[in-house]
């Protein structure tokens, strides 16, 4: 089952990632924004970058017809997002993420 999977995935992930600071994790999760799978991440201390700052749903899948949000950019707290978007492409069958994160400043 590929929610098992990805969750076991994430699990592992966080594991080896061990709050370091200053860190980002992204990917094409082919989670939701309700799985569990993303519940893990936010339970872990990361920051969603889209729901920050971005504005809409965010849906990257499909390109030609975004219905839905599997692509993810995370971030630590110790990182300020300026902006994140989704611009329309259909050089692949999902749209791209944009983020700009900065360090804060001290």
């Amino acid at each position: 089952n590929a929610p098992i999977v990805r969750y076991a995935q994430l699990t592992e992930l966080i594991r080896v990632w061990a709050n370091r600071s200053h860190s980002i994790i992204l990917g094409d999760l082919n989670a939701r924004p309700e799985d569990n799978e993303i519940k893990l991440l936010m339970q872990a201390g990361l920051v969603d970058s889209w729901s920050e700052t971005g504005s809409g749903a965010g849906n990257t899948f499909s390109s030609d017809d975004p219905f839905k949000r599997i692509d993810w950019i995370w971030h630590t707290q110790d990182l300020v997002l300026q902006d994140a978007s989704v611009p329309r492409s259909i050089a692949s069958e999902h749209l791209p993420v944009i983020v700009t994160i900065l360090p804060q400043s001290e």
